[in-house]
């Protein structure tokens, strides 16, 4: 499906979702793998003046962007992200400045735990889902030979992912 040539607007896209979800003959162009919650990487797209706002808001403000379109499952389902004041600090001290030190201790949980499942894009084609640890020690695996200890921590990882 090529979008050469054709321009998409959010009013154009969301008549197609209106025919897909109607069940109608629909363009599929504009959404990634034929999946309309993604936009495909390809499409050439019309802003509107107040699209442009938003879009300069979330360039200029990385906590504004964060707030208004990051999601995260909680135990209560799916949403939004409401990041705490010493959060928009550092996400906006991050997009200031080039070159950050943070006086924080190791293994709190600052980005994931090792069971975290990611869902990664390989070769712009497939979709794999791998918890952060097996990523980890797949991706060390090749810059260098493990430790007998590495190796054993990693058998351990795949063992709790195995149990789900």
């Amino acid at each position: 499906m090529s979008n050469r040539g054709k321009v998409w607007s959010s009013k154009k896209i969301q008549e197609e979702i209106n025919k897909i979800e109607q069940g109608l003959t629909a363009d599929y162009a504009p959404f990634w793998d034929g999946k309309i919650e993604y936009r495909a990487p390809d499409i050439v797209f019309d802003y509107t003046e107040s699209e442009l706002q938003e879009l300069a808001k979330c360039a200029d403000d990385v906590a504004y962007f964060g707030e208004n379109y990051c999601y995260s499952m909680t135990d209560e389902g799916i949403s939004r992200i409401k990041l705490r004041g010493y959060q928009k600090k550092m996400l906006r001290d991050f997009q200031d400045n080039r070159f950050n030190v943070m006086v924080a201790s190791r293994q709190i949980g600052k980005c994931s735990s090792y069971s975290t499942k990611i869902k990664i894009m390989i070769k712009n084609q497939n979709i794999m889902e791998i918890s952060l640890g097996n990523l980890y020690f797949m991706l060390l695996q090749k810059e260098r030979k493990l430790s007998p200890f590495e190796k054993l921590k990693w058998g351990l990882w795949k063992f709790y992912d195995w149990l789900g």
